[in-house]
């Protein structure tokens, strides 16, 4: 119960850490990042200067720390990139796609990309989506191949291709032949689905309409395969695949409790065929963002000031913790930044990276620090 005007417990205490610290291999401390992500090598951020109040897309060398480029272009505020073969495709503070050299930042000409909203180059072909419609391109010619029509609407996934087709999520889950780009099925729900994955047998999905559930949808058919019922799930997360036959998928454990951080998440492996059990783990804590990767859970973590008022959070202790899906224990952290608020981790080319931004006070005091970053650990300590 909240008593209005007065201090309340925002979380229980934790266990005191005594596991490893690890420091990052490299940092960039000059720079204030709120999102991040990995690619061939190459660490990419949106970030801003304390001069700048504008976002640009800077990229670093991954093993070195060396800044390759800054883009010129101010970035738009959403989650907007992705590659294409050889290109990276950003969009502007404008909503324009700017189609850039990921190794060097320098402007692409690809006419055929202008439009794309999202993509992927997967077998030697190169799927997009623009408004309205999926199309198929030659990775290297960028010489269509085919086109089809999407159901109108915000397009919240994909493409995403496995098994010989291609899936994109927005108001239905729609699937087309790889090769023809012929409509195979489309599946609609009630409420919302989730992010997917797919592999040569089905996609994977989080569902909430009337109860919320993990599904599985037959790749040949779109039809329901099973249904796992879930005490919570979240539209921008997906099962994940493990290993040639298993599916990792994320609840909360049971009982009055389970939407309390003490709790932790509940991650539990299943086949993929039947849905069956395999095992189950709950981790110490509910994190505030975190990827999976070889096995482990990499989480932006953080402990606040133990009283709120009407004013909301105390200022954060936030860092880099790490857990193993095995046993749902920490593994180790990284150091901890007083006042830092952490983004989403990356993790790829056996790193794994988070951009830290200053937290702004509701009444900001001289003297307050203003940490700010992109740090960087391998992914092995």
């Amino acid at each position: 119960m909240l008593l209005s005007g007065c201090g309340i417990r925002s979380e229980v205490s934790r266990a005191k850490y005594v596991g490893p610290i690890a420091k990052p291999l490299w940092k960039a401390d000059d720079i204030m990042v709120d999102q991040v992500f990995i690619e061939n090598g190459i660490v990419y951020c949106r970030a801003r200067t304390f001069a700048e109040p504008s976002r640009h897309l800077y990229a670093f060398d991954s093993a070195s720390g060396k800044r390759l480029w800054v883009s010129p272009f101010e970035l738009d505020t959403g989650q907007s990139q992705f590659f294409v073969r050889d290109a990276l495709v950003v969009r502007d503070k404008d909503k324009r796609a700017q189609i850039v050299d990921p190794k060097t930042g320098e402007a692409l000409d690809r006419p055929a990309l202008k439009t794309a909203l999202r993509g992927i180059t997967t077998g030697g072909v190169t799927y997009i989506v623009s408004m309205g419609r999926l199309t198929a391109f030659d990775a290297v010619s960028l010489k269509e191949l085919w086109h089809t029509a999407l159901v109108i609407g915000e397009i919240t996934d994909g493409p995403i291709v496995a098994g010989g087709r291609v899936y994109v999520v927005g108001a239905l889950l729609q699937a087309f032949d790889l090769k023809t780009g012929e409509s195979r099925w489309t599946w609609k729900s009630k409420g919302y689905v989730s992010l997917i994955t797919a592999d040569q047998n089905a996609v994977y999905a989080y569902l909430s309409d009337q109860n919320v559930s993990a599904i599985s949808l037959d790749a040949a058919t779109g039809k329901q395969l099973w249904t796992q019922s879930l005490i919570s799930v979240n539209a921008m997360e997906s099962p994940v695949l493990m290993g040639s036959d298993e599916l990792l998928i994320r609840d909360y454990p049971g009982g009055r409790s389970a939407p309390l951080s003490w709790t932790g998440y509940m991650f539990r492996t299943v086949k993929r065929a039947t849905g069956a059990k395999v095992s189950e783990v709950t981790t110490t804590w509910k994190y505030s963002s975190w990827v999976i990767g070889d096995g482990q859970i990499y989480a932006s973590d953080k402990s606040t000031a133990k009283l709120l008022n009407e004013a909301g959070d105390g200022p954060p202790d936030s860092w880099l913790g790490v857990a193993s899906l095995q046993t749902g224990q920490e593994l180790w952290r990284g150091e901890t930044v007083h006042y830092g608020v952490f983004s989403r981790p990356a993790t790829g080319s056996g790193m794994v990276a988070v951009g830290i931004e200053p937290y702004s006070a509701p009444v900001p005091k001289k003297g307050d620090p203003k940490p700010a970053g992109l740090w960087v650990w391998k992914t092995v300590q």
